[in-house]
């Protein structure tokens, strides 16, 4: 063989493993019964949260803990995911007089996870006291950091609301490459 032809045959040699071509994904998850109530991840949430009596989605009542835990195990594991958006719209079951009002005001939303929030990714619900009952918030968090790490190899995302604040939507929405 020539050196011209070794030449053209290295050139045409393709590496699997370094031609693989990521495609860009989105992702949205959208809260539902099963993930609220029945298909938590327990190891998520510490034990006063867990024994507490808990909200469904819409749910008026008061004194009870919304927990709710989004997974998309389905997805192939070489999906990575580089940005991550939780968004939840809530409304205060009851009014809320100061930060440290028993009723809504004291209220508080947290990622979770090992029974822990997770640091950055906790906050109360409420920013202006006094407010009265059905005072809606919205709590938008962009996950970055150690927090994005987590969503990779846990494959799931919990948090909670806790306990005079009805829940009514929460999404996740999840970009990256496949």
């Amino acid at each position: 063989m020539t050196a011209e032809l070794l030449e053209a045959e290295a050139l045409i040699t393709i590496d699997p493993l370094a031609s693989k071509i990521r495609k860009p994904f989105h992702l949205l998850l959208l809260a539902g019964p099963q993930d609220v109530l029945h298909n938590i991840c327990p190891t998520d949430f510490g034990a006063i949260a867990l024994l507490a009596p808990r909200a469904g989605l819409g749910e008026t009542s008061h004194s009870k803990f919304f927990l709710c835990t989004f997974r998309w195990d389905f997805i192939d594991e070489e999906y990575a995911i580089n940005r991550a958006l939780l968004t939840v719209k809530m409304k205060a079951n009851l009014a809320g007089a100061s930060m440290n009002d028993p009723a809504a005001g004291d209220d508080t939303i947290a990622i979770v996870r090992g029974g822990v929030p997770m640091a950055g990714y906790n906050d109360h619900v409420y920013s202006n006291w006094p407010f009265a009952a059905g005072q809606p918030a919205i709590r938008s968090w962009s996950l970055t950091g150690r927090a994005l790490a987590n969503l990779n190899a846990d494959r799931r995302l919990s948090f909670m609301v806790q306990d005079d604040t009805m829940v009514h939507a929460a999404t996740l929405e999840l970009w990256g490459e496949a």
